[in-house]
């Protein structure tokens, strides 16, 4: 059976403080949208298939939001690590979760990317060694 990926409807349903137009052009929707659709393919559990899809949408949009200097937050999170102007520094924490993997600093700065990285680890194992 394929799996169904989510729509952008879907996308705006579950998240929709994505709903601006202004902030979020329906065609950087899309192209984000189609960009976490190639990222998870039809060997992860169908119960996790578009959930995936969903919360890695939202975490390239409010990273992609947060590299273009919004002040916007997402999910209670700051979204300025650090930033400096003449005699002036701007620094902000990030609720992200410490670790050795590279993921947790790719998906650890939004809670989107959090619920991401939880639904990567449930559906890509690392080797099994017998």
């Amino acid at each position: 059976m394929a799996y169904t990926p989510p729509t952008r409807a879907d996308f705006l349903e579950r998240f929709p403080i994505f709903d601006d137009a202004e902030l979020y052009p329906v065609t950087t929707i899309d192209l984000v949208l189609a960009e976490a659709i190639s990222s998870i393919d039809e060997t992860w559990r169908e119960v996790d298939y578009a959930p995936a899809i969903l919360y890695l949408t939202a975490h390239l949009l409010s990273t992609d939001n947060s590299e273009a200097g919004s002040d916007v937050e997402f999910g209670g999170i700051a979204q300025v690590a650090s930033e400096s102007f003449g005699g002036m520094s701007i620094s902000y924490s990030s609720n992200s979760s410490s670790g050795s993997l590279a993921s947790n600093e790719l998906y650890g700065s939004t809670e989107y990317g959090r619920r991401f990285l939880a639904l990567l680890r449930r559906n890509i194992t690392g080797p099994v060694v017998i």
